[in-house]
């Protein structure tokens, strides 16, 4: 889960769109399609290249379409920001993220990663008790504690030896998880096109320090086919996720990210042959309704918070 949720009533206003709630729960659907097929593309790749050269094709490639097919219609706001430092250290926590996934593509099926991808909403409650003073009470705590159970199921610690590459992805959740919090502070001052925007920008600028001593020219039409996809999907996902949020309250949207874990297993059939084991699958519904009760709760809290019910 490489992605962003925004619920900013004036981008919806701004832009002129009206509430259509199933037109935007479509939206998330496809757009977390597109985060498996950026997974899987991911996965390929790395038997052609080096996870940071993919990495580097992902950043890269996604700042260019959005120049090229947004920037038209966009033109400044692309650059706009109030918030450049936190735009930056949002933009190296994602990359740093994606880095960490790609490299765990390679051992891991895509199921695992995207199950544990998902603790990152429970990461996120934490951490904004700490960075936003948004404290969790029982019932989150609760929701946190059965997520990380399930992310325990998937890795079954002392069943058989625990992959590093577990842990790897874990270690990247948390950045994500940092991502999100910052990106929750930027959103406050900034559009959300500006901020995947310099998501892209500053991704490929960092990854093009490193893309020198990792670089290997693919032998086969396949290697940069798949360079182009993990841009391509990257791109395309965070804009329909961004439009589908112009439809409906990211709220409401948010427990339909979770699509994604259907699509991965699809794709792990499909493309690697691979089915989850019951561990996975054990671990990946108790992820889903810890997540969901998180999420409920959070809905509660906001609704209290404006004197609903």
């Amino acid at each position: 889960m490489t992605s962003e949720i925004s619920s900013d009533p004036s981008v919806r206003n701004e832009a002129g769109f009206q509430p259509n709630i199933l037109l935007g729960i479509g939206c998330i659907i496809v757009a977390v399609f597109f985060f498996a097929c950026l997974e899987a593309s991911a996965k390929l790749a790395s038997d052609h290249m080096p996870p940071m050269q993919a990495v580097w094709a992902r950043y890269t490639i996604h700042a260019v379409l959005m120049v090229v097919f947004l920037g038209p219609f966009v033109g400044r706001k692309l650059l706009r920001t109030k918030r450049l430092k936190l735009q930056i250290w949002r933009s190296v926590l994602l990359a740093a993220m994606t880095m960490c996934q790609f490299t765990g593509l390679s051992y891991l099926q895509l199921a695992e990663v995207t199950t544990i991808n998902f603790t990152a909403p429970f990461m996120v409650a934490v951490l904004a008790g700490f960075m936003l003073g948004e404290k969790p009470g029982p019932h989150r705590w609760a929701a946190i504690f059965l997520g990380f159970c399930g992310v325990l199921i998937v890795m079954r610690p002392g069943v058989e030896q625990v992959h590093w590459a577990y842990f790897l992805i874990l270690f990247g959740t948390i950045g994500l998880a940092f991502y999100l919090v910052l990106t929750r502070k930027v959103a406050e001052v900034d559009n959300a096109w500006a901020s995947l925007y310099y998501t892209a920008l500053i991704g490929a600028v960092m990854m093009c320090f490193i893309l020198p001593f990792v670089w290997q020219t693919p032998e086969h039409w396949m290697g940069w086919l798949l360079m182009l996809s993990v841009g391509f999907f990257g791109a395309v996902g965070h804009l329909v996720l961004i439009v589908g949020n112009r439809y409906a309250p990211g709220s409401l949207l948010a427990p339909f990210m979770y699509a994604q874990i259907v699509w991965s297993v699809l794709f792990g059939f499909l493309i690697f042959g691979d089915l989850p084991d019951a561990f996975t699958w054990s671990g990946a519904v108790v992820v889903i309704v810890s997540g969901l009760y998180l999420g409920w709760r959070e809905m509660r809290a906001v609704r209290r918070a404006k004197g609903g019910t």
